[in-house]
């Protein structure tokens, strides 16, 4: 099981994503936590989520805009 991972202060240059958080099926990641960080030149700007649960975001742009 992996929980409670936290990262903040993350500045990210031409990337084809930005976040992308992928837990296992049978035992989820929980509790991630991104803040105060910058993503720029990113292809595909959304968030890919799955199999993660109490995923927090703050302070964080790609492109230029909040996610």
């Amino acid at each position: 099981m992996i929980r409670d991972i936290g990262l903040s202060d993350i500045h990210l240059d031409d990337s084809p994503f930005a976040l992308k958080i992928s837990g296992a099926e049978e035992s989820p990641l929980t509790g991630f936590r991104l803040a105060d960080s910058t993503f720029t030149k990113i292809d595909a700007p959304a968030p890919q989520i799955s199999n993660a649960r109490d995923v927090t975001i703050s302070n964080v742009t790609v492109n230029g805009r909040p996610i």
